[in-house]
């Protein structure tokens, strides 16, 4: 066999191999809702030309994505850690690694001391984060939902975490649904920051966030 035919071997292989991950990774965004894991994946690439041809520029391309935008640690991660979590969630990118690193460094009960709230709510189509979706998706669904968790310190009333992700359907799941692992990706805020957020999704996500917790700002 020349070097000619090895080459060309070896390009089949791989991109037989990226061609199974594409459709992996089609089967999550679907699962997920289709617009969480574009947003987390953190791709220009992605934001600009849409998953779909994104992951057959990746397949065609792989020996580039391989050798030159692979991180060695997202590649570690993924392989090797791509289910630590919540169970029946893979995680792509470094986020099964940091979810080992959070539970021996941080421990198990780590958010032990806050109060959690959940809840499912429409995005307005005046408001920020609706605006923001219609800018990165090339196929915009006239309705989309917005999932936040909400937790606050009960030591320290004015200490708040915000979780946010954007759905096409209004999921059946509930507080006891909140993991610690799904606490690990929220911003820390204030009240008054946590206010502007709830605002940018929809005008009504504040008095349901903020319920109960109005009187200890």
């Amino acid at each position: 066999m020349n070097t000619l035919n090895i080459i060309v071997t070896l390009y089949c292989i791989g991109l037989a191999c990226y061609a199974l991950h594409a459709v992996w990774l089609l089967h999550l965004v679907y699962r997920s809702g289709g617009v969480s894991i574009t947003v987390q994946s953190g791709s220009t690439l992605i934001l600009k030309v849409g998953i779909h041809l994104y992951l057959l520029i990746r397949m065609l391309f792989w020996p580039y994505f391989l050798f030159f935008q692979t991180n060695p640690l997202n590649y570690l991660s993924s392989t090797l850690f791509k289910h630590y979590g919540a169970q029946g969630v893979t995680y792509c990118g470094r986020r099964g690694l940091y979810n080992l690193l959070n539970d021996v460094f941080r421990g198990k009960r780590r958010y032990k001391d806050y109060d959690i709230k959940f809840f499912n709510i429409r995005c307005v189509h005046e408001c920020n984060v609706y605006q923001e979706y219609l800018t990165y998706v090339s196929k915009p669904e006239d309705i989309v939902y917005a999932k936040v968790i909400l937790a606050r310190h009960t030591q320290r009333p004015d200490c708040y975490l915000f979780v946010q992700a954007l759905h096409y359907e209004n999921t059946a799941e509930t507080v006891k649904d909140v993991t610690r692992y799904d606490l690990d990706r929220g911003d820390k805020v204030t009240l008054r920051e946590l206010e502007a957020r709830l605002r940018d999704i929809n005008p009504e996500a504040v008095s349901i966030g903020l319920e109960g917790w109005g009187d200890k700002k």
